[in-house]
């Protein structure tokens, strides 16, 4: 097979041997909202004996055809693919895993916090859209009765994309696959979602980084009620920690390949420090709810007014996560008050 070739910036480069990117649309608006990047970049790695398939896209008629072009365009057969191992549980990565463990009868790998009957149960409890336990949960961020009642549409029905589906090896971090041509390790890098995992590339100095650190966007890093904790402050945290691996190429889910990995993560360090501070000052002036904090920090989708009921959840997730980072810098406290959550500086 000739090397595969993929954009890098405004130029083109040549991936190393045994490397190769596949494309993968996502189905027309999945949740309701609009897909703006359209589709997720899977990678295969050759291994002994086969292949290593590093994500997997949504489970969906459009993208499983994709796939099966693509890999015969490779001269490639489920049956080469040894390992499919899933960077993390959202549906545009993890949904046709379990289709293709079924025709390779290769072996799944994710991490111990991203298993799919816990992830399955909670989009299940959306899927009659959305369910009254979340909508009251919004409710007490702030979130109004209108834009609650847009909400539906962009909810119903996620748990279809995701069926059962077996794990084989259960991730902790650090883990490896290792042979002849390849010299893979499991890194764990929560933040985007608790058990994301960036798959390092020993041999060719490749980072396979899922949605960990992506070229132009910021990744999303979201407090939702499954997930808890401090998501922020482990998305920092995991990008600290990886400022100084010896990455030649990475090679994200989305977008397009990038060389400068400490060079980004800069970038998305000082964004987090910047909308961190955003939030302080927004709090300067009393206490308020985590949605009116939303509508006064600066959004690159727009002004507030315009935005979205979707896009206007996504950011309300994403506000609740500076704000929890905050709280556990000790700069900001929360307090109830007939029914809603508010924060105030401490």
């Amino acid at each position: 097979m000739r090397n595969q070739s993929v954009c890098v910036g405004t130029e083109t480069t040549e991936l190393p041997s045994g490397v190769y990117q596949l494309k993968l649309p996502f189905p027309k608006n999945p949740m309701g909202a609009g897909s703006s990047l359209g589709y997720v970049l899977a990678y295969l790695v050759e291994i002994e004996g086969g292949f290593a398939l590093i994500d997997t896209g949504w489970n969906d008629k459009v993208t499983l055809d994709s796939l099966v072009k693509q890999l015969g365009d490779l001269g490639i057969g489920f049956t080469d693919i040894r390992y499919v191992l899933v960077t993390h549980h959202h549906l545009d990565h993890l949904g046709l895993a379990g289709e293709i463990r079924k025709r390779s009868g290769g072996k799944l790998a994710m991490h111990s916090l991203e298993l799919p009957g816990t992830i399955k149960d909670f989009y299940t409890s959306l899927s009659v859209a959305p369910s009254d336990w979340f909508s009251d949960w919004l409710w007490r961020q702030g979130m109004g009765e209108a834009d609650l009642k847009a909400l539906p549409s962009a909810q119903s029905g996620m748990d279809k994309f995701l069926p059962p589906t077996p794990v084989d090896i259960v991730i902790n971090g650090s883990e490896t696959f290792r042979d002849g041509l390849a010299d893979l390790e499991a890194v764990w890098t929560p933040g985007h979602s608790p058990g994301h995992v960036c798959i390092y590339d020993w041999k060719r100095k490749i980072l396979f980084a899922g949605d960990h650190v992506l070229p132009r966007i910021t990744p999303h890093i979201a407090l939702q009620p499954h997930v808890g904790g401090n998501p922020l402050g482990d998305y920092i945290d995991s990008l600290t920690k990886m400022e100084k691996m010896d990455v030649c190429l990475v090679l994200p889910a989305h977008e397009q390949a990038f060389t400068d990995l400490s060079g980004r993560i800069a970038e998305l360090l000082e964004h987090h420090h910047v909308r961190l501070n955003e939030v302080i000052s927004t709090l300067e002036s009393g206490h308020k709810l985590a949605y009116e904090v939303c509508a006064d920090v600066t959004w690159g989708s727009g002004a507030w007014a315009k935005i979205s009921p979707w896009d206007r959840q996504m950011s309300l997730f994403e506000t609740l996560a500076h704000l929890e980072h905050l709280q556990s810098q000790g700069k900001v406290e929360s307090f109830e008050e007939k029914g809603r959550t508010y924060y105030r500086l401490k």
